[in-house]
């Protein structure tokens, strides 16, 4: 079996939690692929250097993740267009995506002896309409007004059929498994992340009745847009910001032909994760 290890080195204890890995399991029936940035941190005999990510992806039979949801977000849209599953290790924060903390290192092995189970979650298209910018969402994609600016006026549509309005500061459209994230602190639903839908959730929308909606993935969404004069709105995915725009647009949402796999432990459970990293703790 050959494991891919992805990671960033800035974040603190990342390097330590890979040495640990490499260590102890160093035998033949183990070989970890790492990208050659890293050829003087690392010396292991079961250890092979590629060029790039996306070699490492190809000849991994699974890719190991190691940093914060950032991270794992990031390598699960690569791993999901390769067809090839991701299994994330919490070297952050809140670390809600991965399946293991970093304090618990050593249950690794039960992976590595293949002892775990696979989620597919959707991911979803988002195409820039009379544009050819077109978005592969993990999370979710959020239409917002800066700070200066302005309310914005919002519509939602299946299929060319209006189903909302809003006046709100923003809009989110997000997957099941970006459900837990920013959706969530706007007053949307939990859903559990291997269902097949959509969330659209409005951020403090202007109204007392606006509320989320979930909708199935298979069917065409649009949003469509419109700040105030003088106003910007930025688009971001995944939380990086894709585009500043102070003219009325539409984007297209649409379930994408690709799925992340995620491995997780055989004893996991999704709503004992949501009572750990969202009820049961205090994070200040």
């Amino acid at each position: 079996m050959k494991f891919g290890i992805i990671f960033r080195a800035e974040s603190i204890g990342t390097l330590g939690k890979v040495r640990y890995i490499l260590e102890t399991f160093n035998s033949a029936e183990y070989e970890f692929l790492m990208i050659k940035n890293y050829i003087k941190q690392f010396n292991y005999k079961n250890l092979k250097f590629v060029l790039n990510v996306e070699e490492l992806i190809i000849n991994s039979n699974i890719v190991i993740a190691i940093g914060g949801d950032g991270t794992i977000i990031h390598c699960a849209k690569l791993c999901a267009q390769k067809g090839k599953p991701i299994f994330g290790i919490n070297s952050g924060h809140l670390g809600f995506l991965a399946s293991l903390q970093g304090k618990n290192l050593q249950r690794l092995e039960e992976i590595l002896e293949g002892n775990y189970k696979l989620s597919s979650r959707i991911m979803l298209k988002a195409k820039l309409l009379n544009s050819s910018k077109e978005f592969l969402v993990f999370n979710d994609l959020v239409i917002s007004r800066s700070l200066d600016s302005q309310v914005a006026r919002f519509k939602v549509l299946k299929n060319s059929e209006r189903i909302s309005s809003y006046h709100a500061d923003g809009i989110i459209v997000s997957t099941p498994t970006g459900s837990t994230a920013y959706s969530l602190s706007a007053g949307g639903p939990i859903v559990e992340p291997e269902m097949k839908c959509m969330v659209v959730t409005p951020v403090c929308p202007h109204s007392l009745t606006a509320r989320s909606v979930i909708m199935t993935s298979c069917e065409s969404l649009v949003i469509e847009y419109l700040p105030k004069e003088k106003s910007n709105l930025s688009i971001l995915v995944d939380g990086s910001r894709c585009l500043l725009t102070s003219t009325e647009g539409k984007i297209e949402i649409r379930q994408s032909a690709f799925e992340a796999k995620f491995i997780t432990l055989k004893d996991s459970s999704f709503y004992g994760h949501i009572n750990e990293k969202l009820i049961s703790k205090m994070y200040f």
